[in-house]
């Protein structure tokens, strides 16, 4: 696998070639709608190539949803990039602005939304999050397959546009066995007041209603063990990357 090198830019129309730096290699994106981002090919000087797909991972608060990506970044080193949300909370104790999220302001936020800078948005307490192009880009750029750890409203703003991505996405919905066992994990952090919890649980039972929907996600994985969750995981994902 190639490293992330420099590159430059060759606008023409609404098609953007990127020339790398090493030996051939080109990055190719094309675009037929500019709201989206629609094609991202990796081409080696042989002609053959590897067109990363997405990742879409999903999953309620207190799933095991961080851990397992945590497992799969450190794994998949170098092969998966993981896409940094933008969002108008405050940044918690130990989080880094640009390493967990990009934090802006609800001004700022708004702006590059009406600018068509993000391909996708949700509110939750309060808060919005979202998904930004240049997010993506920074991950493409770089030959590697593009995780993205999105809540439900944001998968289902791009299962409506799915069929403007060249690969699709893949869909991964991360799960806890029950809503008991979330509910224990949730209290077991001694983070949360007694109604933030209830909140919580309130959004889970309806993320999990539609995660758990047959035709919904390409993968269901039940956290129960957090062992067997992660090889389930894994496995996936190598289906998704070079042979």
């Amino acid at each position: 696998m190639y490293p992330c090198v420099p590159f430059r830019a060759v606008v023409s129309g609404c098609r953007i070639t990127l020339a790398l730096g090493f030996g051939g290699k080109a990055f190719q994106l094309s675009v037929r709608n500019p709201k989206y981002i629609i094609r991202a090919n990796i081409m080696g000087a042989s002609g053959d190539g590897w067109v990363p797909r997405p990742l879409v991972v999903c999953g309620p608060s207190g799933a095991g949803k961080s851990t397992l990506i945590k497992n799969l970044m450190e794994d998949f080193n170098g092969l998966i990039g993981f896409s940094v949300s933008h969002t108008t909370r405050s940044p918690r104790p130990g989080e880094t602005n640009g390493v967990e999220y990009h934090f802006v302001s609800v001004e700022e936020m708004e702006e590059s939304v009406n600018r068509g800078e993000f391909i996708e948005t949700a509110i939750f307490a309060a808060n919005r999050y979202g998904t930004s192009k240049a997010a993506v880009h920074s991950v493409l750029s770089c030959g590697k397959l593009c995780l993205l750890d999105i809540d439900i409203q944001g998968a289902k703003q791009l299962k409506l546009v799915a069929d403007e991505f060249v690969p699709p996405p893949a869909f991964v919905f991360i799960s806890p066995p029950s809503l008991e066992t979330l509910e224990k994990r949730l209290r077991s952090r001694g983070t949360d007041s007694d109604d933030a919890i209830e909140r919580r649980l309130a959004v889970a039972r309806a993320e999990m209603d539609y995660g758990t929907e047959p035709g919904n996600f390409d993968l269901l994985v039940v956290n129960d063990d957090l062992e067997t969750a992660y090889e389930e995981f894994k496995e996936f994902v190598f289906t998704l990357l070079p042979q």
